[in-house]
């Protein structure tokens, strides 16, 4: 499906702090100084036709009163963009390193939510600099009803020698298929305001090292998610206590993937289980995750 423009008219909070934080000068004092900000915030309801939009376009079903959680980084964006600025990194060479979801309790459609994001570390080496975040999102009946664990990942310049990709275990069981067309960037940028070029713009990507556009991570996360609770859990409507997700390698559109899950537990055991995304069993992982079940199924 084509996602329709109109949609982009509700991502303008997310645009502007985007274009806020590529445009901030780098602040006085070592960036570690920074550790610790927090900033607060309401999130206005999301439309139901963005929603719907969204749920179709990462192959989820159900949702008719909640908000998927995998759609929560739409009303994170605003404020941990903010906690970037005045960071001396390049804004348009941040990677999503990976995130973890911490899901509580759901996240019912129609209901403004009270957003706390803080900036939690910076960690700085010779190949990259680590920059985590969390950010908790609040319904009116539950505090911390989800909380998100951001790792955000600016490289610097690569050495001579390549470290050996993960790949994923001949064990595992393929329980899925991902088409993910060429646009699938442009139309997740209008489901979440997330415009960054190296997902839309061919050319910039290609300048940027890629030989075309690149995934958004948390399309990768979503579409998996959605894959696991079709295919594992039978469609139920919030079967996860967590959700984590490590980007272990861009993943270039279009692209033809698999979602694999270790084959060892139970399929409905409350101990942690692996999930990753890549083209085939012992092949380099795009994703490499894990998830637990909550306690109560619903």
């Amino acid at each position: 499906m084509r996602i329709p423009f109109r949609h982009a008219i509700h991502q303008q909070r997310v645009v502007r702090a985007f274009v806020s934080t590529a445009m901030s000068k780098p602040q006085q004092g070592p960036p570690s100084e920074r550790v610790g900000a927090k900033l607060t915030a309401v999130a206005t309801p999301l439309p139901d036709r963005l929603i719907n939009d969204y749920v179709r376009h990462v192959g989820g079903t159900g949702y008719r009163r909640t908000v998927p959680p995998h759609l929560a980084p739409q009303w994170f964006f605003p404020l941990t963009s903010r906690l970037l600025q005045g960071l001396p990194y390049p804004p348009r060479e941040m990677l999503n390193g990976g995130c973890r979801f911490e899901i509580a309790g759901d996240l019912p459609r129609g209901e403004a939510f009270t957003i706390d994001a803080e900036l939690v570390a910076v960690e700085e080496s010779d190949a990259r600099v680590l920059i985590k975040q969390r950010a908790a999102t609040h319904t009116k009946t539950q505090r911390d009803a989800l909380v998100a664990h951001f790792t955000i990942v600016f490289p610097k310049k690569r050495s001579g020698r390549r470290k050996a990709r993960a790949t994923v275990p001949t064990s595992a069981r393929e329980i899925a298929r991902l088409n993910i067309p060429a646009r699938a960037g442009r139309d997740f940028a209008l489901l979440t305001g997330d415009f960054n070029p190296i997902h839309t713009v061919p050319p910039i990507a290609r300048a940027m090292g890629f030989s075309n556009v690149i995934n958004h991570g948390f399309s990768t996360l979503a579409r998996t998610y959605e894959s696991v609770r079709r295919q594992i859990y039978r469609g139920q409507p919030a079967p996860f206590a967590t959700f984590e997700a490590r980007f272990t390698k861009p993943l270039i559109l279009p692209a033809r993937v698999g979602v694999f899950a270790d084959a060892a537990l139970a399929e409905h055991s409350h101990a942690e289980r692996r999930v990753y995304v890549a083209r085939s069993l012992g092949a380099p992982m795009y994703l490499d995750g894990r998830f637990t079940q909550r306690n109560t199924t619903r």
